[in-house]
This record gives structure tokens, C-alpha cells and sequence, in this order.
């Protein structure tokens, strides 16, 4: 890829955009209006998307982290943003990173994706999160 010139001084920076990292180079392809990307790209800023608590236990390791509590906020997230049909959707989209944290994640993953309606997924995914599940000692975020 030929890099533009005129783009050098924004190329020095990662951002996060959409839960990826992204060279600042390449953040000028991606940038849309509203996007919250800047017009010179790679400012190093965070944007949206991604477990924005993993940034947090960064600055205090000792911080405890309800994901019951987590998880039913960004349905309700979800809900507020989307009609039931597509936030059953972005629900289903979202559960299996969200069930990497757990050592028998699959079977959260299983009942949300199994779920015909979003009330059933919501359900579904208290009553895994209510039985108080081992956590991962360490989560892959490969393949994301």
C-alpha cells in the first residue's frame, strides 16, 4: 500500500476504532462523518465497541467487575438502540465474545444463540450469569 504525504504526520499513532486497532494510515480510509474519527485519523483516541473494562483493571487490577451487571446493560443498550428483531441480532453477534470471559462460555453462547426471541435471550443469558460462573483466568481475543 502507497502511503499519501500528506497523511505522514497522522500515521504515528494507533487508535481503536470498532474494537480494533488500526494504524492512523489506514484510519483515513475508514473515517465517515460522525464517526467519531477525527479528519487527521490516528489521534490515538478510543472509540466505541471492544470490553471497555480490560482499559480500566489496566489502571487498577484490583478492580472488581460485575458482568451480570455489564451484560444486561448492553442489552438494554441494544434495546434502546435497535427494533426487538435486529438487537435479537446484534445480541447474537456480540455473544460469543462476551462468553470468552467464562470457562464453560459455550453454553452461554449456545443459549443465546439458540434463542427465537430477544426476551428469551435476555432470560437465557441471567440465568447463566445468576449461577455465578468460573471466569477464564486469562481471555483469547484472538480471532476478534
Amino acid at each position: 500500500m502507497r502511503r499519501n504525504s500528506s497523511a505522514a504526520p497522522a500515521t504515528s499513532c494507533w487508535g481503536i476504532g470498532g474494537g480494533s486497532a488500526v494504524a492512523g494510515h489506514r484510519q483515513r480510509r475508514y473515517h465517515r462523518p460522525g464517526s467519531g474519527l477525527g479528519r487527521r485519523g490516528g489521534d490515538g483516541r478510543a472509540h466505541g465497541g471492544g470490553c471497555p473494562w480490560i482499559f480500566a483493571q489496566w489502571r487498577d487490577p484490583g478492580l472488581a467487575v460485575d458482568r451480570a451487571e455489564v451484560w444486561r446493560r448492553l442489552c438494554d443498550y441494544i434495546v434502546e438502540d435497535f427494533a426487538p428483531a435486529p438487537a435479537l441480532v446484534r445480541i447474537k453477534v456480540l455473544a460469543p465474545y462476551f462468553a470468552r470471559n467464562f470457562f464453560f462460555g459455550h453454553t452461554f453462547f449456545k443459549g443465546i444463540h439458540s434463542a427465537p426471541d430477544l426476551a428469551t435471550a435476555r432470560r437465557r443469558g441471567d440465568e447463566f450469569l445468576d449461577a455465578a460462573p468460573q471466569l477464564c483466568a486469562q481471555v483469547s481475543v484472538s480471532g476478534i
